[in-house]
């Protein structure tokens, strides 16, 4: 990896920022429960989308060898048509969709996070990190999960949701245990510092409230991981200059995506700017860009 001390050090970063704010106690944070909205937006539209945005970056190195010029409106086009297809396929079927959801999104966190590559304890942990963020929750926080899913779904779709998730549960734990304790026989210290990261992984979604532990994993950790991925196909270092790289990169897609959820959140019916209505939203959103996200960065890397 170009940027294993980048990686390391970010590993390290992540475990402390887990270990604060499992540790600290909740009352800490209730002076700020009014922010708590705007913090959401700024750490998703600040790291979660941008992380994104550089799909743009990638579809240019994937494509324009093959169309040329041209490059841009084969991206555009593909792009939209796949984000357009789970939109409509979210409204016509919520359940369904949401389920088709979780698993484009277990298998690209899972896949795309993890520390071995190759092998069956590749799989083991691209399939254990990946169902980890939403077995967790689903199994010992059922309430507030379906809170969750219940701004896209009907009561009995959650509930029914949270059964299938919940289903998943202990193979997932025995997935994460056997690649935790893999990295501890190996006895080198890249083995070593995915085992607790995967340990701290189950801390913060056992310790927060999942909509705030996943918000630290998407924006802190895989974000932040796909930037170094983007950073290494383009083969560019880690240092000011990429940093400025990556923000000019990200920035028009962001934009664009910025202006898309304002037009959508502006043409919903409702009287207020209300939290389950943003909840549907930020689903209905992350799905769309997922999908063709993960199509994108597994054809990159072929």
């Amino acid at each position: 990896m170009t940027h294993s001390k980048v990686y390391a050090s970010h590993q390290v970063l992540f475990l402390f920022l887990v270990t604060l704010v499992c540790c600290l106690p909740l009352n800490y944070f209730s002076p700020f429960s009014n922010l708590k909205v705007y913090l959401t937006l700024i750490l998703f539209f600040g790291l979660g989308i941008p992380h994104g945005a550089l799909d743009l970056s990638l579809g240019k190195k994937l494509l324009q060898p093959k169309f040329g010029s041209r490059w841009i409106i084969v991206f555009v086009l593909v792009y939209v048509l796949c984000v357009g297809f789970i939109v409509l396929f979210w409204l016509q079927s919520p359940l369904p969709s949401f389920l088709l959801f979780i698993a484009i999104s277990a298998f690209h966190f899972g896949f795309s996070d993890r520390l071995n590559k190759n092998g069956w304890i590749g799989a083991l942990e691209g399939f254990g990190r990946g169902f980890l963020p939403i077995t967790v929750p689903a199994y010992f926080y059922p309430h507030l999960f379906q809170e969750l899913v219940e701004s896209s779904l009907s009561d009995a779709q959650a509930l029914m949701l949270i059964k299938i998730v919940q289903l998943f549960f202990y193979p997932d734990l025995i997935f994460v245990i056997m690649v935790i304790l893999y990295g501890f026989l190996q006895r080198d210290k890249s083995n070593l510092m995915n085992s607790l990261e995967l340990i701290s992984l189950l801390v913060l979604f056992l310790s927060l409230k999942p909509f705030a532990a996943f918000l630290i994993y998407f924006c802190f950790l895989h974000s932040f991981r796909h930037i170094l991925y983007v950073l290494e196909e383009m083969n560019r270092l880690f240092n000011m200059d990429s940093v400025k790289w990556l923000i000019v990169q990200a920035l028009p897609a962001t934009v664009v995506t910025l202006l898309a959820l304002a037009i959508c959140y502006l043409t919903l019916e409702h009287e207020a700017i209300d939290v389950p209505t943003m909840l549907n939203l930020f689903f209905i959103s992350l799905a769309a860009l997922t999908f063709p996200h993960m199509i994108l960065v597994e054809a990159a890397k072929n």
